[in-house]
């Protein structure tokens, strides 16, 4: 029975998504960049979680709707639904950082493409670096920037280890962190499974990170803060 209804359910993902990313590419045709976000935050974000019966709510969201400054939103990484959960919750317009392998994916490396995203080459550090200055010049120019600094989506449940590439650009282009939970997506669709059951989805907001609190701190030490302060947002969810 769940496997049929995870069938529709992944063709009607499917469709959704390959037509508001048409419809994507034609509004920023006409340069409305502001036409695009909306079509992301407002009707494909809500759009797949409720095709999945997802039921998601945010914690402390007072914490990021008057911030002064482009920052860096660091986040756990559990499931694919992470991306249209932090999405639907977070009230600037996000940019991600991805890696290499999602510009392949037809439709979606399109899109994100198109968006201006910034895709990083694990493989290839010298492109790797490129691609986080990239990542750097986008946040100065006003940008608010995801990072799921884990690398890769956990497979039990528990936060990995954060890797620096991120912090180096916190640190070096003086950008501040804000940490973020997510919670529950990993029940809704785990790490490399055919599966999708209904659930609830919770997006907790911690508070501002400084990066000039680091700045005669290693780049490895300003990461574990991080960690430790999402892995205590995500515990005392």
């Amino acid at each position: 029975m769940w496997f049929i209804l995870n069938i529709f359910q992944s063709i009607l993902i499917f469709t959704c998504t390959v037509f508001l990313i048409l419809l994507e590419f034609i509004v920023l045709l006409f340069r409305q960049r502001k036409a695009a976000f909306f079509i992301v935050e407002r009707l494909w974000s809500p759009a797949l979680l409720f095709i999945v019966g997802a039921k998601i709510k945010s914690i402390d969201k007072h914490k990021v709707i008057d911030l002064k400054e482009p920052v860096i939103f660091a986040s756990n990484h559990q499931s694919n639904f992470d991306i249209p959960a932090i999405i639907n919750q977070t009230p600037q317009h996000l940019h991600f950082i991805a890696k290499q392998e999602i510009k392949k994916v037809p439709f979606l490396g399109q899109y994100v493409t198109a968006m201006g995203f910034i895709f990083v080459d694990r493989k290839n550090k010298e492109k790797a670096k490129e691609s986080l200055e990239k990542a750097a010049n986008l946040i100065k120019s006003g940008r608010d920037v995801v990072i799921f600094p884990e690398g890769t989506r956990s497979k039990n449940g528990k936060i990995q280890q954060f890797k620096r590439g991120a912090f180096i650009i916190a640190k070096e282009g003086k950008v501040n962190i804000v940490p973020v939970a997510i919670k529950g997506t990993d029940k809704i669709n785990p790490a490399g499974r055919f599966e999708l059951r209904p659930g609830k989805i919770t997006v907790k907001y911690g508070d501002l990170i400084y990066s000039d609190q680091f700045k005669n701190k290693t780049t490895e030490e300003f990461a574990a803060h991080v960690q430790k302060e999402v892995e205590l947002l995500y515990k005392n969810i």
